[in-house]
């Protein structure tokens, strides 16, 4: 019975431990995104692996403030906790910030975390950080200098987007991935890129230009509304031509497109009214929506071995389009699933132009959807 009962209180005594430790883990609001805690001036999200995080405040403090300080750690129900990341909107609005200090120990800047900081003149994301996120500094309209520093690895979609003051930007050759319209309606005038990337041209640029070696991608829309672009050379080292890159150049004539491309993403090359001719290279696989689109002046296509699927859309409204030589052993399928277009090719009379195939693949061309709609199909 005395053994019995010792166990029943060791059972209740851990019952009793457990049920305070629930309730204490509860009324902090570990791991709760709702449960935002003031400690000193600022707010933050505290986590059960001890790091917690800088988010938006309730009662506003920061947003008078004209220089933050981020701490290292804070204490809070008796727990120390690291701050490692600025979160999203943390301090979106705070017109009179003009400087912030952070700890090294800050990993990631979020989503439209200084979004409309008005006041704030320059930047310099150390290398610590290894992710800025999308929109993070939209609408900084004071915004005159940033520096991307090395070891930051990608910066989000928007990220400087409507920075009209913006004019110096260096970027980190640690930086592999930026996000759509990173750069839109900013003040920038120079070039933007590092060794493995292309980000951004502007708007202003007049004439030809060849893109460095050694850059493998050209991220989304880097060149579009270039209108004065004439030409451009896209080296070998290129993999990836992102959705946009050079929608919109309406005075490009001609493109050399990297061999080591393999899929032209949609829009790429959209609304480029002088562009007479292109060639798709024989490493792409597959040509996305809008690709080629709307492009009157196009009177000839080129289209690589290496092409197994087109998406519907991918040539609309080329309307002087006459020639298509399309080297794909077998025809390339029509993919309208993803586009919600059903034609590849569609301008006025598609029955007066010619396609061209390789000599054993005429047959199956003749017999293959859209592409059989061809006034002639003849050998190359």
């Amino acid at each position: 019975m005395k053994n019995y009962l010792n166990q029943a209180q060791t059972i209740l005594r851990k019952t009793i431990f457990f049920a305070i430790f629930a309730l204490t883990l509860v009324s902090c609001g570990f791991n709760n995104p709702d449960a935002h805690f003031n400690i000193g001036d600022l707010c933050y999200v505290l986590y059960t692996n001890k790091t917690a995080e800088v988010t938006y405040t309730k009662d506003q403090v920061p947003y008078s403030m004209d220089t933050i300080v981020i701490p290292e750690t804070v204490k809070y129900c008796g727990g120390t906790y690291t701050v490692t990341s600025i979160g999203g909107g943390a301090f979106n609005g705070c017109s009179n910030l003009k400087s912030i200090v952070m700890p090294s120990t800050i990993r990631s800047i979020g989503n439209a975390a200084f979004a409309e900081c008005v006041d704030l003149t320059s930047f310099n994301v150390p290398s610590h950080i290894i992710s800025v996120g999308d929109q993070a500094f939209l609408r900084c309209t004071g915004l005159t200098t940033v520096t991307i520093s090395e070891g930051v690895k990608s910066i989000g979609n928007s990220a400087f987007c409507q920075c009209p003051n913006l004019t110096s930007f260096t970027l980190a050759n640690s930086v592999e991935s930026i996000g759509w319209c990173a750069f839109d309606e900013s003040g920038l005038t120079s070039l933007v890129y590092n060794k493995q990337i292309f980000a951004y041209m502007p708007k202003s640029f007049s004439g030809e230009y060849t893109i460095p070696d050694g850059i493998k991608t050209i991220v989304y829309g880097a060149f579009s509304g270039c209108e004065n672009l004439a030409s451009v050379t896209i080296p070998n080292s290129v993999e990836s031509i992102g959705a946009y890159a050079f929608s919109g150049c309406k005075n490009l004539t001609s493109v050399s497109i990297s061999d080591n491309v393999k899929r032209i993403e949609n829009c790429s090359f959209s609304s480029c009214s002088s562009l007479k001719t292109i060639t798709i290279p024989n490493s792409v696989t597959s040509i996305g929506t809008y690709a080629v689109a709307n492009c009157d002046s196009l009177t000839s296509i080129t289209i690589g071995s290496g092409v197994v699927s087109i998406e519907g859309g991918a040539f609309l409204y080329c309307g002087n389009l006459t020639q298509v030589s399309c080297y794909a052993v077998n025809p390339p399928q029509v993919d309208c699933e993803n586009s919600h277009v059903y034609h590849i090719f569609y301008f006025d009379d598609r029955s007066k132009a010619t396609l061209y195939v390789p000599a054993g693949s005429v047959e199956a061309y003749k017999k293959a959807d859209q592409w059989k709609d061809f006034g002639s199909i003849l050998p190359l």
